[in-house]
């Protein structure tokens, strides 16, 4: 093996551990500000792709994560003059001020996320089992209010109780961190 293709795969694995911890926060703030999650997806692929091109090019990159969002934040303009020449959007100063809003609630991802997990170990186990069945297993509520022997209008107000007290916990989670 040359040590070419051996330079090659230690980017290679480099690029994805940096990718890997960067992610969530580049996707939450593409989440923000795409209408849809499949747009979203799709803008997560370009914006990974565009990363790697630079990355290959420039190993020494400093914060992967501002690269990622900077990307990320040109493909969702690109993305909205496009939509803008078929239907009405927002105006572009508003979209930069959404954009900005996105960024910073993306830096604080990987806390809420440390602390959602906190508080889901919280949860009453028939709680954690619901949760599980419609987010893990991605079932949808009335097929998880059969399995249950539930009505699904009793199971909606029971996760709407839940992420209730986890949207609290979190944001308890949050102030506690910041005092």
């Amino acid at each position: 093996m040359g040590d070419s293709e051996l330079g090659d795969r230690d980017i290679g694995s480099d690029f994805i551990r940096k990718l890997m911890q960067s992610q969530n926060q580049i996707y939450s703030y593409i989440l923000a500000l795409a209408p849809n999650w499949s747009d979203a997806d799709d803008i997560l692929q370009d914006t990974c792709e565009i990363i790697w091109r630079k990355y290959g090019k420039d190993t020494h990159v400093q914060n992967f994560t501002a690269l990622g969002i900077g990307i990320a934040r040109n493909l969702i303009y690109a993305y909205y003059r496009k939509k803008k020449r078929k239907e009405w959007i927002l105006e572009e100063s508003i979209l930069e001020e959404v954009a900005g809003y996105a960024e910073d609630l993306s830096k604080d991802s990987d806390r809420r996320i440390h602390l959602l997990r906190k508080c889901l170990s919280k949860l009453q186990k028939r709680d954690m089992q619901l949760i599980k069945l419609r987010y893990e297993t991605n079932l949808k509520v009335n097929k998880i209010a059969e399995m249950c022997n539930r009505s699904a209008s009793g199971l909606y107000k029971s996760l709407a109780r839940i992420h209730d007290a986890l949207l609290r916990c979190v944001k308890n989670g949050l102030i506690a961190e910041r005092s």
